[in-house]
């Protein structure tokens, strides 16, 4: 398959098609989760929640005056995703690399480690149910420059609305 072609199917640049195909091989790159200011007072404010004590704003002025001096966001943050029975640190939600979405789509599922296997068939899934969802309509005209001021979308195989 062209270069050319597989950047367009991706939305991606040419060059990082190139550059995908070169490597051969998939090293994502992962940032080591940062220390929070609030890690060291962890112990303190998880037995003030277990006392009962659950308004982000009283636990913020104890913890300064033990000596906290991080923001008050980050007492919020966490005091929310407790609310929520969350996790107290959220896992990763950021979107996967150009490279791992590449290599994900591209690559032989069987080649594939079983976490970016989910993820591929995730994102297959998805896009079938987003095929469906546009297959039963298509629009007649120029969407440029619909006549009579609005597109006219025709179910296929129906009527006109």
């Amino acid at each position: 398959m062209a270069i050319k072609t597989i950047a367009r199917t991706l939305g991606a640049a040419r060059n990082s098609v190139r550059r995908w195909l070169r490597v051969g091989a998939f090293v994502p790159y992962r940032r080591a989760p940062a220390p929070s200011r609030l890690d060291a007072y962890l112990r303190f404010v998880e037995a003030r929640w277990q006392d009962g004590q659950h308004n982000a704003a009283s636990l913020y002025r104890e913890l300064r005056a033990i000596g906290f001096e991080g923001s008050y966001e980050i007492v919020q943050r966490w005091a929310k995703r407790r609310r929520r029975d969350l996790p107290t640190r959220p896992p990763s939600a950021r979107i996967p690399s150009t490279r791992r979405i590449a290599r994900c789509l591209i690559s032989d599922p069987a080649s594939l480690p079983p976490a970016d296997r989910r993820y591929r068939s995730a994102v297959w899934s998805c896009a079938q149910a987003a095929g469906r969802g546009r297959a039963g309509t298509r629009l007649r005209g120029n969407p440029a420059r619909p006549r009579s001021g609005r597109i006219e979308a025709v179910a296929v195989g129906g009527r006109r609305e």
